[in-house]
């Protein structure tokens, strides 16, 4: 949300049986703190993720997340998963190391282990 009011948005989206994206949660936080996604992640646990195992978390590097992540045990293996989105993590190889050949590897390791 880009606007004077300066809140963020946390958004749970999923894949449908059709492999279309659907949001099925969404919260509007003043800030993007531990404490917020920790109050968001222990919600989307408790009352969407339940008792389902295999859940995959895909998230940025926020130090946020990261830290709500290893405390809510639905993310965490062996129950559930966490993995970095790959748009971040090429993002960081170019702001970080200052080469665009490695950014464009990193997309296409993607592509290479991609299963169908």
């Amino acid at each position: 949300m880009y606007t004077k009011y300066r809140h963020k948005l946390l958004i749970a989206n999923t894949l449908d049986a059709n492999q279309k994206i659907i949001s099925v949660a969404y919260a509007i936080m003043d800030d993007e703190s531990y404490q917020s996604w920790k109050w968001f992640l222990d919600a989307l646990a408790t009352h969407v993720v339940r008792d389902i195992e295999g859940v995959c978390l895909i998230s940025d590097m926020h130090q946020g997340i990261l830290k709500a992540v290893d405390e809510v045990l639905a993310f965490c293996e062996p129950i559930g998963v966490h993995r970095y989105c790959l748009r971040h993590v090429a993002s960081k190889f170019n702001s970080q190391l200052k080469n665009v050949q490695l950014k464009d590897l990193c997309y296409r390791t993607e592509q290479a282990l991609t299963v169908n």
